[in-house]
């Protein structure tokens, strides 16, 4: 169960922030070295855009050298749709490089080069709303820094080496929320000896006693060892091509895992057989976007259906015929969910406004409204799947299924999204928590007390230890 989303910042290996005052236009950005010597330095500024546009954007200077790697992480303070954007240039104004955020208020900049020394200009801004962001600098001198699409095996990034004592060393830097990281440390000979650590900052509430490392082979999806703690060391017994896995298992919450054949069955109980207003809403983690598949499925033609879609954008369907066929709206997201990454997603009909509406929500934040084709919608006898369905089946993790009759709020979506509700809400018809942990059927805690059967074999994974957490600066 998820009872909370927002990130807990940890920062891997080396890392000091310093909170910044108000920036003022062409301030030198406060980065600091920790320990020294280290090569990584580290900033955070909390403050804001008050109107759009590059000009009325928040400015700093960095004083670069040849090799750095400079990476920005940009989120607003408040569910918006203000999108961010960062742009880096040179001294004289020249763009080198600007990255354009989503709905969702964040952008990230990534390991960008500096090639030559000197003086370059670092700019969040916003083209079409005004918002409170914090923003996070990091600048890497001769150290690492992770990208933030590290968070599945097959993408695990490349962790560069340096000669030291016989042996080498490794240094990454990354920020680790409520997913897991993974560094490819490359081939290891049988007899090499892997030792590993976790710092956290110090202003950090997280310990870095809570981080787990996992280390495995390549191909291989159980753990070599597993340890809860800031040290791992293991002697490599069979030679090959070996991955870390960084983690805070507290944070993930119990969830299932579906993998491409697997589902839950929910039945056709006649309180989700909703032709009026409806929300649906869940926490998602999909692995890829090779193939369409299907979420949560009732009727494409009926009371509602959605699909993810290759791109990885979400088309929600609703019609007239109560089965897969006749009249339906197709109502797509226009915005793409994130592979490997928890994101929280709800669909709202709205019947009962005027005009009839549909929207959706990514992270509790509005991306997309539509006017509603028909009214209302037909009921049918398809069952309630999720993990499955017309188009294919999911790959990748649920939690948190809830299912209501009355169309909530952006206000009601955004402030329950990572909170417990107790199951007797208004409208509430069925919610699925996934906190058994084991056994072959999912329970509703609402009083309908519906069940939701294994098809296949969908996984249990995660803890039941999930704890919530503000963002640590």
């Amino acid at each position: 169960m998820k009872v909370m989303k927002s990130p807990i910042l940890l920062v891997i290996v080396l890392l000091v922030l310093s909170i910044l005052p108000r920036a003022t236009a062409q301030e030198f950005l406060n980065l600091q070295e920790s320990p020294p010597g280290s090569g990584l330095l580290g900033a955070q500024a909390n403050t804001g855009y008050v109107a759009t546009g590059f000009a009325n954007g928040m400015t700093w200077l960095i004083n670069g050298e040849a090799g750095d790697l400079l990476t920005v992480h940009v989120q607003t303070a408040t569910p918006t749709t203000s999108i961010p954007r960062v742009r880096v240039s040179n001294a004289g104004g020249t763009s080198l490089i600007e990255v354009t955020g989503e709905n969702a208020g964040r952008v990230s900049l990534e390991s960008f080069t500096i090639s030559s020394p000197g003086v370059y200009q670092l700019t969040v801004f916003s083209t079409n709303a005004a918002a409170t962001f914090s923003m996070q600098a990091l600048l890497g001198r001769g150290v690492a820094l992770e990208r933030e699409d590290n968070n599945r095996a097959s993408l695990a990034g490349r962790v560069a080496s340096r000669p030291q004592g016989g042996g080498a060393v490794m240094n990454v830097v990354g920020v680790l929320d409520y997913d897991e990281d993974w560094h490819d440390l490359g081939t290891l000979a049988a007899g090499d000896g892997a030792v590993f650590s976790v710092q956290a900052p110090s202003s950090s509430t997280l310990s870095a006693a809570a981080v787990e490392l996992a280390l495995f082979r390549e191909g291989e999806t159980t753990p070599l060892v597993t340890v809860l703690g800031s040290g791992l060391s293991h002697t490599v017994a069979v030679p090959g091509r070996y991955r870390v896995r960084v983690r805070v298992p507290e944070v993930d919450g119990l969830h299932l895992q579906f993998n491409g054949a697997d589902s839950l069955n929910l039945g056709n109980p006649a309180a989700l057989q909703i032709t009026g207003s409806q929300t649906i809403e869940f926490w998602i983690r999909p692995d890829d976007f090779l193939s369409r598949q299907n979420p949560y499925a009732k009727a494409w033609g009926g009371e509602g259906t959605m699909t993810i879609e290759t791109d990885g954008q979400i088309n929600y369907f609703y019609g007239t015929s109560g089965a897969n066929s006749g009249s339906y709206q197709t109502f797509g997201t226009g915005m793409r969910l994130r592979a490997g990454r928890w994101q929280h997603v709800a669909l709202v009909r709205d019947f009962g406004s005027t005009p009839r509406m549909l929207r959706w929500y990514f992270d509790g934040v509005l991306v997309a409204e539509a006017e509603a084709s028909f009214f209302p919608a037909a009921a049918g006898s398809l069952p309630v799947t999720i993990g499955n369905g017309y188009a294919g089946a999911l790959r990748g993790a649920m939690d948190e299924v809830r299912l209501w009759n009355v169309a909530r709020s952006g206000a009601e979506i955004a402030a329950a999204r990572g909170a417990a509700l107790a199951g007797n809400e208004p409208g509430l018809v069925a919610l699925m928590r996934f906190e058994e942990g084991a056994g072959t059927a999912t329970l509703d805690a609402t009083a309908n007390g519906v069940v939701g059967a294994f098809v296949g074999n969908p996984v249990w994974s995660g803890t039941a230890t999930a704890v919530s957490s503000a963002m640590v600066t």
